[in-house]
């Protein structure tokens, strides 16, 4: 049963409050009328109750007003047919949630979206930000972003692929190479996964035929936005290289971090995704001095995503930087004891800026698992060496 959906609708607060109201006040009177009878032990029992049923009340009233007020205003709107609005709310939240990390309400304001867009022609514009948008443009994106790479996120592979594939194809109707591109690194960040060889490389030369187009190329301003936004390919590209070629996809990542580099006051999110690509491929090597780099690299990344606020990629380089230390303590003498002191003050540190962040998103089972991976690494440590561990 979800608890959750079950305190969202308006009737289902009104008469859980008359419940609860009912049940605390016929607690409250047996435990005065437990008192004046002398009967301490009852008046303790009817207390324990009644502070369980306020935390339980608790609880549930801020499980129903999570995220209701936003989804009711959008559904509202969406019932009085004003479409518009609908997009226009709904379209400027989805980065904010994207990077904020509520992958959840992000999803479910995509849903909204594409229902009011289905209810307007994809030639039809929306005035957003003071710029004219197509319709069909928007519904392409959401498909993509909301409701392909979110949906992903949240596990739910095959929902995911479609509604990518779907969004790609309408960005291709409307001539949007860019956004069919982008819908293509998501599609190929997915497959990367999976283990249809076939499918991957169909997707990539599906890919590469728009981007070495004409159209595509003719979409840009100017050589330097071109090579820009191939350097955004060619980080996906270099994902499904990283186990069958890591020689080539190092070369390719480093080349793709200069891009990113050039430009790094107006593009430091991508910028700081390519240390997390470039640590993976250290990270699967057994020479030591290539696994340092990756603990150097893995630092630094977090680092720049705390300046830029990428903080859902300081999490998942975080994850990749305890994995690392883990791997790290099974090679003998790869630090000395000082080395490896600084080290576990250094995870500490990491471990705290993780878990302020995780706090704040709506996913608890990935502060479990962060903490979990913490667990581990502090028992490798111990077993390295008794007088290797400051904890």
């Amino acid at each position: 049963m979800d608890l959750k959906k079950s305190f969202t609708t308006e009737n289902a607060k009104k008469n859980w409050k008359k419940a609860i109201d009912y049940i605390i006040g016929a607690a409250v009177g047996a435990i005065a009328g437990s008192l004046f009878s002398s009967n301490f032990w009852q008046a303790i029992i009817f207390a324990s109750v009644l502070t369980i049923l306020l935390i339980v009340h608790i609880v549930l009233s801020n499980k129903s007003n999570s995220n209701c007020d936003i989804l009711k205003i959008l559904n509202n709107e969406l019932k009085s047919k004003n479409y518009v609005a609908v997009i226009r709310i709904g379209y400027v939240l989805s980065r904010p949630l994207h990077l904020s990390g509520r992958r959840t309400l992000r999803n479910e304001i995509g849903h909204l979206i594409k229902l009011a867009c289905d209810q307007m022609q994809i030639t039809d514009t929306v005035i957003i930000d003071d710029k004219k948008i197509l319709v069909g443009y928007i519904k392409a994106k959401t498909l993509i972003d909301d409701l392909g790479w979110t949906s992903f996120q949240l596990k739910r592979l095959n929902s995911s692929i479609d509604n990518i594939k779907t969004g790609i194809s309408l960005a291709l109707e409307i001539k949007e190479y860019k956004l069919a591109v982008k819908g293509y690194r998501h599609l190929i960040g997915i497959l990367n996964n999976s283990q249809d060889e076939e499918l991957k490389a169909k997707t990539i030369k599906e890919a590469n035929n728009i981007i070495n187009s004409t159209e595509y190329k003719d979409s840009f301003n100017n050589e330097f936005d071109y090579k820009h936004a191939k350097a955004e390919f060619d980080y996906s590209f270099a994902r499904t290289l990283v186990d069958s070629n890591p020689a080539e996809a190092l070369k390719i990542a480093l080349e793709v971090q200069e891009t990113f580099k050039s430009d790094i006051k107006n593009d430091k999110d991508r910028y700081v995704k390519t240390f997390d690509l470039i640590g993976d491929i250290y990270a699967r090597s057994e020479n030591p001095s290539t696994l340092k780099k990756a603990k150097e690299t893995y630092h630094k990344g977090i680092i720049e995503c705390e300046k830029c606020g990428r903080t859902e990629r300081l999490l998942r380089i975080s994850e990749d930087y305890i994995k690392l230390l883990i791997k790290m303590t099974r090679i003998n003498n790869i630090y000395d004891l000082k080395s490896w002191q600084d080290i576990d003050k250094e995870e500490k540190v990491i471990l705290k800026k993780a878990i302020e962040h995780m706090k704040k998103l709506e996913n608890s089972g990935d502060y479990v698992n962060f903490s979990k991976l913490h667990k581990q690494y502090t028992k490798s440590r111990s077993k390295y060496g008794k007088n290797n561990s400051i904890y």
